[in-house]
């Protein structure tokens, strides 16, 4: 489950805009960028070793599916 909040514009975060369409674009944008940190973060730091490191070409099979 994902939240996203305006702070500035709604500092109480009394709307979600996870749940609404004009939300969509910023968590899909948000939600690539994690994945990228995600992978870039195993790469050079290799939690696993630097093993079973996705290629680039497999990296959309293993993105965080977009609702």
């Amino acid at each position: 489950v994902y939240k996203l909040f305006d702070l500035e514009a709604d500092p109480r975060e009394e709307r979600d805009l996870a749940a609404v369409p004009e939300g969509a674009a910023a968590l899909a944008s948000l939600k690539e960028d994690l994945v990228a940190w995600f992978f870039k973060a195993e790469l050079l730091r290799g939690s696993r070793g630097g093993a079973a490191v996705p290629r680039k070409d497999q990296l959309i099979k293993n993105a965080i599916p977009f609702a």
